[in-house]
Formats: structure tokens, sequence, C-alpha cells
């Protein structure tokens, strides 16, 4: 035998539960019922549906209750800031300055290194440049 179909005005009134009201009379939902529940000091999902049924006369399973705890604890991770990972930098030595970083750019910055180095060929000579190039290099 075949089963009868629900009327859909049955179940529309069924779905349909009283609004949740808070101690102040303002109408919540069932997550911010969780939230609150969890602002209490409730951790366990059975504490919670305890909490739950108590307060707000809401009877909640225990997996839902932890899927919306879930969910608040989600959203609570979303919005704390972010430290970078990784190593901390070290502490600066005081008084110490570090020499500036020379990045090649192209041909401009070797050329203008060639004409450095020409008063130091002048005044040094060939041989002993080569040989701070050798030592340098």
């Amino acid at each position: 035998m075949a089963r009868k179909k629900a009327s859909p005005t049955s179940r529309h009134e069924a779905a349909e539960a009283p609004p949740l009201e808070d101690a102040s009379g303002k109408t919540i939902t069932k997550a911010e019922a969780v939230r609150q529940a969890l602002s209490a000091g409730m951790d366990a999902p059975g504490d919670i549906a305890d909490f739950l049924k108590s307060q707000f006369g809401l009877e909640m399973s225990k997996p839902m209750v932890s899927a919306y705890k879930s969910l608040a604890k989600k959203k609570a991770e979303a919005t704390m800031v972010k430290l970078p990972r990784g190593r901390k930098p070290r502490a600066a030595v005081e008084g110490y300055l570090a020499p500036p970083r020379i990045e090649a750019k192209g041909d401009r910055d070797l050329l203008n290194a060639l004409e450095a180095m020409k008063p130091l060929v002048a005044t040094l000579g060939v041989e002993k440049v080569k040989r701070l190039a050798e030592l340098l290099g």
C-alpha cells in the first residue's frame, strides 16, 4: 500500500516554531542562543543543549549544537588578528649600522663602478687592483 503524501500546509505548520526570545525580550536565532551558551561558559554539547532547554525552551540535538558551536568558533577565529609566521627578527644591536645593500641595476651601475675604479688604478697600479679583485672575488 502506498504512503499518503503530507499536505503542504501541514509541513509548514510543523516547521514553524515560536521565535526565541532572550532575557531582554529580543528575538534571537538558534546560532545566537548557542553563542550565548558559549559565552556563559558552556563547552560540552550536552551542557549547551541543557542550557538552551532551560533558558529558551529550545530542544536541540547534540550534533546540531556541535555544528552551531563549530560555526561560532570559525567566525570568532576569522575576526582574530593573524600574526605572521616564521622566526621573529633578531633585535638590532645598538650603535651598529649595516652597510647599505647594493643592487645591480644594469649597465649604468657597471659604468659607474668602472669610473670609480679608474682613479684607484691610477693610484695603486693595475697589478695591485688585480690582486684586490682576486681577494674580494
